[in-house]
């Protein structure tokens, strides 16, 4: 079964493959795992809409990846 994702969720479900690959606890931007475009000007609210949309695409129970637990970690990290 081939399931279509955004953009936004491949990106953080290959960041979190490439690091579990690496076992990497490296510096991450935070604010690009989120896809918030303008870090200087997130405000409060912007990062709890952008972290409630991506965690929910990613939560493990509704994504069958294998990557959606260590993306849903990152996530939560963010």
């Amino acid at each position: 079964m081939v399931t279509m994702v955004a953009p936004a969720v491949r990106c953080a479900l290959d960041a979190a493959e490439e690091r579990f690959k690496a076992q990497d606890n490296g510096d991450m931007d935070w604010y690009a795992l989120l896809n918030i475009a303008d870090a200087a000007s997130a405000d409060t609210e912007t990062i709890k809409r952008q972290y409630k949309r991506m965690s929910l695409m990613v939560y493990p129970d509704k994504n069958s990846s294998v990557a959606a637990k260590g993306a849903f970690k990152l996530i939560s990290e963010a």
